[in-house]
Formats: C-alpha cells, sequence, structure tokens
C-alpha cells in the first residue's frame, strides 16, 4: 500500500473514531444561530436568590435546569449607581448607561418644565383604550436596543416584541422600532398609541376573559410545607407593608373582583407572573415568533417580584414563596416555548433590572448600621443646604432659596441666578457636596465636575457618572451608607450601587452555549452586545460593554 494510502486509511480511521465518541472528543460544530431570543427580566431579583433558596427549587422549574445547564455569569453587576426599574431595563439591551441612554430613575426633574416627568411618558402617544390615562412610549429612552438594530438590518422582518405588568419595563427592553410593547392597567393587558391603534385580538380576548380576576375571593397559601422555608423571622412582622386588605401572614385572602383592593393584591402575587406568561405565550403564537428565516426577540419583564419584595421585605416568607412559584412558572413557560418551536434553535437570557436592600429596621436588629428614612425631611435638609450658601453668596434674586430640586439623590440649583454664574456655580456645587457629605447617612457626594472627570477614580464615582446625564440629572448627586433606605418603617426598595442592590443574575442556555459557571466580575449592560453576537447582528451602536467571550465561543 502506498504512503498516500496508508494517510488516507489513517484520517478516514480517525474520522470514524471522532463520530463514534461525538460529542465527548470531537470539536463541536458551529451551532446554528436562533431564530428567537427570549430575554426574561425578573424585576428585583438579586443574584443571591439562586443560592439561598435553591435547595427548594423544582425538577420542574427554571431555575435548576439554568444554573445546571446554561452559562451562568456568578459576579454580575449593574454599573450605574441608581438601581431602579427603568435605568436597569434601558440599559439590559442597549448596552448602554443612564449618562448614554438618558433614563437616570423612573421618573426625574424637569427643570425646562419645572416637573417631574415618568421616564416613559409621552403626551402625544395615548394609551390604547383609556386616552385618559396618559401617553406612554419610548421616545425618552436616547439609545438603540438590540431589537431596533435588528429592525434596521432585517429591513424590519425581524419581530421585537415586550410584555410585563410595568409599562417601563416592557417599553424600555425592546425600544424605539419595536413592533409593540404590552403591559397591565386596571387588570387589563393595554398598550400605546405609539406602536398601533388597537389592542391585538389575542390580548383582548385575555381581558374579556376575565382570567385576570380568577383568583377573586381565593387565597395565595404556601406552595410547600412551612417546615421547609428559610426561617429568618415570623410570618406576621412588623416591618411588612402589604397591599390594602391582604394582611402580613400567610394565606393571602384576596378581594372580590369588583372590589378596588383586588388589582394591587394581584399584582403583588405570583398569580400576575402567571398572567404575564399567558400573555406571552398568546403573543408567541399568535406572532409567529421564531417561525421564519428572521431571527426575533420577545422580551419578558416579571414585575410583580419587585411589588412583593418592595411591600414584604427579601426575608419574608412572601418574597420566597414568590421565587418558588416563579421557578415553577417559567419552567412551564420554557417547556411551552420548546413545543413552539418545535425543533428550532432559540435563545434564553435571563437576568433581573436590580436587586434590593433588607428593611432597614429589620437589618438595624441585626447590628448592620441600617438607618430608615436616613436623611429626615427634604425641606430641612434644604434649610441647611440654604444655609451654607447663604455664608458665600447674596440672597437669591426673586427666589426663597437657590435650591431648585431635591428628588432621587439629587440636588438641582437654580443656575440661572446672576449670582452663581461663572465660577460661582462651580463653588456652590461645592458647597451642597459639601453639606451632603457632613450628614451621617450620606456615604458619597459628587458634583458635575467632579462626575464628568470621574474616570480612572473610584469605582463608586465611576458608577455615578454612569449614572449621570449632562441634559437631565441634577447638579450634585449623592450615596446613601449600605442598608440607609428611604422608607419609613415598613417595606422596602432599592437604588444604590452596593451589591444587594446591584449583584443579579445573567444566565444564557440555548445553542452553542456552554454550560458553566463565570466567577470574574462582569456587568449587565454586556447582554446587549452578547445577544447582538450570537445571532449574528452589530451590536447596538451605543453599547459601552465587551461581548462575553464565553457566551459566543461556539
Amino acid at each position: 500500500m502506498s504512503l498516500r494510502h496508508r494517510v488516507l486509511q489513517a484520517a478516514l480511521a480517525a474520522w470514524m473514531l471522532c463520530l463514534a465518541f461525538w460529542p465527548a472528543t470531537c470539536p463541536a460544530a458551529a451551532a446554528e444561530k436562533p431564530r428567537l431570543v427570549v430575554v426574561v427580566s425578573i424585576d428585583q431579583f438579586p443574584f443571591e436568590y439562586l443560592e439561598r433558596f435553591r435547595h427548594n427549587f423544582s425538577p420542574d422549574g427554571l431555575f435548576l435546569e439554568l444554573v445546571d445547564k446554561g452559562l451562568v455569569y456568578s459576579n454580575c453587576h449593574h454599573a450605574h449607581a441608581f438601581t431602579f426599574t427603568g435605568p436597569g431595563h434601558a440599559s439590559l439591551l442597549t448596552g448602554a448607561y443612564p449618562a448614554t441612554h438618558g433614563i437616570i430613575a423612573n421618573e426625574w426633574y424637569d427643570r425646562a418644565t419645572d416637573k417631574t416627568i415618568n421616564c416613559v411618558s409621552d403626551k402625544d402617544a395615548a394609551i390604547v383604550g383609556d386616552d385618559a390615562a396618559g401617553g406612554i412610549s419610548p421616545r425618552n429612552l436616547l439609545a438603540p436596543t438590540v431589537g431596533d438594530v435588528m429592525k434596521l438590518e432585517s429591513a424590519g422582518r425581524s419581530k421585537v416584541f415586550g410584555i410585563a405588568l410595568k409599562d417601563r419595563a416592557a417599553i424600555l427592553m425592546t425600544g424605539r422600532a419595536a413592533d409593540g410593547a404590552f403591559w397591565m392597567h386596571k387588570n387589563m393587558w393595554v398598550t400605546s398609541k405609539y406602536y398601533r391603534s388597537d389592542l391585538p385580538g389575542y390580548l383582548r380576548v385575555l381581558n374579556e376573559s376575565g382570567v385576570a380576576k380568577q383568583q377573586a375571593g381565593k387565597e395565595w397559601p404556601l406552595l410547600l410545607d412551612r417546615a421547609k422555608y428559610a426561617d429568618h423571622r415570623p410570618d406576621n412582622s412588623p416591618v411588612e407593608n402589604p397591599p390594602d386588605g391582604f394582611g402580613r401572614d400567610f394565606p393571602h385572602k384576596f378581594a372580590a373582583a369588583d372590589d378596588k383592593k383586588y388589582e394591587g393584591q394581584f399584582n403583588v402575587s405570583p398569580f400576575a407572573n402567571e398572567y404575564i406568561l399567558l400573555g406571552a405565550e398568546r403573543l408567541m403564537q399568535y406572532e409567529q415568533l421564531g417561525r421564519d428565516e428572521h431571527v426575533d426577540l420577545l422580551c419578558v419583564g416579571l414585575s410583580p417580584n419587585d411589588l412583593c419584595g418592595h411591600a414584604f421585605d427579601p426575608y419574608s416568607l412572601e418574597v420566597e414563596d414568590m421565587t418558588y412559584r416563579t421557578d415553577l412558572m417559567l419552567g412551564a413557560f420554557k417547556r411551552a416555548v420548546d413545543a413552539h418551536m418545535d425543533g428550532r434553535p432559540w435563545l434564553l437570557v435571563l437576568t433581573s433590572d436590580h436587586g434590593i436592600a433588607p428593611n432597614p429596621l429589620f437589618a438595624a436588629d441585626r447590628r448592620l448600621g441600617a438607618k430608615a428614612d436616613p436623611l429626615g425631611k427634604k425641606d430641612e435638609l434644604q434649610a441647611k443646604i440654604d444655609a451654607a450658601l447663604a455664608r458665600r453668596f447674596p440672597a437669591p434674586f426673586g427666589a426663597k432659596s437657590y435650591v431648585q430640586k431635591i428628588e432621587n439623590h439629587q440636588v438641582f440649583l437654580l443656575r440661572d441666578q446672576p449670582a452663581l454664574a461663572g465660577e460661582n456655580y462651580v463653588t456652590a456645587q461645592q458647597i451642597v457636596r459639601d453639606v451632603l457629605v457632613e450628614q451621617p447617612s450620606v456615604a458619597v457626594a459628587a458634583t458635575r465636575n467632579d462626575l464628568i472627570a470621574a474616570n480612572g477614580q473610584t469605582d463608586i464615582l465611576r458608577s455615578l457618572a454612569r449614572a449621570f446625564h449632562a441634559r437631565r440629572s441634577g447638579d450634585v448627586l449623592f450615596v446613601m451608607q449600605p442598608y440607609h433606605v428611604h422608607v419609613d418603617k415598613t417595606g422596602t426598595t432599592h437604588g444604590a450601587p452596593w451589591r444587594y442592590d446591584t449583584h443579579v443574575p445573567l444566565i444564557f442556555y440555548g445553542p452553542g452555549i456552554e454550560r458553566g459557571t463565570v466567577d470574574r466580575k462582569t456587568h449587565v449592560a454586556a447582554l446587549a452586545p452578547t445577544v447582538s453576537r450570537l445571532i449574528g447582528m452589530p451590536a447596538p451602536p451605543a453599547s459601552d460593554e465587551e461581548t462575553l467571550g464565553e457566551a459566543v465561543r461556539r
């Protein structure tokens, strides 16, 4: 046998051996690009829930499957300082930060109009079916999303939809060019005339069916035996702030369907998630997502987890039970997507817009240096600032104060005052900053100039710089000490750059995604360029993060 024939025979034998042991010993073929991307954002879902509650997750749920078979970024954080719902959802799929995409809070003070505006408000885009409810659209979002690029690159053939309980979740994940965004208003699915003049028939049918009212008069009991739950504190805790008529302990009894209390009770419960996922399934099926050669995007926001956490605190039985039920509901939802796709490849991404702080009184009982309502009344803080400014400047012309507004961890000065012209404006900011840092509950304060020059400084200043938008933000921004939370005594909130608010899941699961856990610190905004690479599209143009190499390796 010639040398050439022996080489060919050896190569053939190696190839046959490779096939015999596929895929264990041979390089994987390039994975087919997904036809559908589903991004699920569980509102207010810190990463530690996946660890703290893992012992009770069900094999029929989603979380064990994702953690065991997906690519888990276990040290993933939001990198902007003010971790609210609007900025978080805007960052997910723009890949940018509030400094660029402009969504600096759920609502912010507008100097020009002397009014506070909602992050998705738009007087020219009425809610379909409720013109009196106020206009809603994505026009305040200043950076393009993954969905926007998909629409551009596919000549409009890719389909992009968002659905959530909250309008800002559905709208800000999808972007300006989306085919539709749907959310709940008075237990009904609605949309905006920005997208279309009517509600799709498949959502009208859900509204007319009364499914959202099926819990009326029923109970929300514990899913598992009480002994299986973490024993953080008694069920009936004085730090909890349930919706009207719900009570602090299990089981929770829902009001009658025609009772105004029912909407608030339903929205804070896991059954609202079930309804959102039902809506997402109907949308996917009737819009035929993922059924042609053009990749589609579906963004799902599970907002009830956030409302539950605000009301009951992250160490409550309610939040724990909500997590177990969310796990099961997402497991069923994934199986529905699998059935719909019928073997066609699709990509699932699980993440969150922010975490949550514990109730400050609960944290204080554990000697964590926590404090409720740490800055006290705004007028008292403003008086301290005015007194400091008065020692340097004359009385403001035609006004009682040089402070125009204190809102969302920001101080707005009356910049058009003649006494604040030129270098005096810089000096006034520094005076305000110094007053703020003298307050025991304030960890950091920074002026506009500090933030413009923040690159290369501390992480906390960089996070403030990412949260600072030159046209929309105040003159001095500040951060409270850890566990110092702006609530009275009950309930809790988020919005700080501390790990309990920033550390969230980022998990990729689908064709070509290698299973594993990545422990290095990453940022959630990397989701956008990474998904773009996986579907073969350019990253959103304002994206500020690099592609996650582990996710696109194959």
